[in-house]
């Protein structure tokens, strides 16, 4: 990558520092492409073991919490939510402040 830029590793390293570094912005993109795929109204689906493993992820465990910690709800939880779930993540809304349907709802009434 850094050829293709023409930067050195360390500009490199630099220029992702004030986003939590190159792997944590690998690991964030990682983590939207899950959301997406988990929350997709796709008939084929797979398991949400084999979508953590197939990111990278060691364990199913450790994507669960690490996907809790960043969307505020539970890969599960996401899946059943599906477009709900979308609308939530994209207004800064978790499953933490009650269920996803009822924060739509109220947000109709504003």
């Amino acid at each position: 990558m850094t050829r293709e830029f023409h930067v050195s590793r360390a500009t490199l390293v630099r220029m992702f520092e004030p986003i939590g570094g190159l792997s944590g912005y690998i690991r964030e993109r990682r983590m939207f492409r899950c959301f997406a795929e988990l929350t997709s109204p796709s008939p084929s689906r797979r398991s949400i073991a084999d979508l953590a493993y197939s990111w990278g992820f060691g364990n199913e465990a450790a994507f669960s919490r690490a996907f809790r910690r960043m969307f505020g709800m539970s890969p599960r939880e996401a899946r059943s939510e599906g477009t709900l779930a979308q609308i939530a993540v994209q207004r800064g809304r978790s499953s933490s402040d009650g269920p996803i349907l009822a924060q739509w709802i109220r947000d109709l009434r504003v």
